[in-house]
């Protein structure tokens, strides 16, 4: 059901591919289609990487769901828009 890290992709360290994968698996993202378009781009791999390095050191806060957050940042996903009430 998860999709496997074993794929080639240019100019993408494996370490860095395996760290990605981790990534998403912490921030519960199990959707095999996005999983894979996000393992398949190197720019998505890199974006992974420092997305979960500012959330780590503080730049990025998000405010209820980290893993949805890196969905809209990636562009995979619209932004939902809160009505203030």
């Amino acid at each position: 059901d998860l999709v496997a890290t074993a794929q080639d992709v240019p100019g993408v360290q494996q370490s860095h591919l395996d760290n990605a994968a981790r990534i998403l698996d912490e921030l519960r993202i199990t959707d095999a289609k996005h999983r894979q378009t996000i393992l398949a781009s190197a720019a998505h791999v890199a974006e992974v990487n420092r997305y979960n390095h500012d959330l780590k050191t503080g730049k990025v806060k998000a405010s209820r769901n980290p893993g949805g957050l890196l969905l809209v940042r990636l562009g995979l996903v619209a932004a939902k828009v809160v009505k203030p009430a």
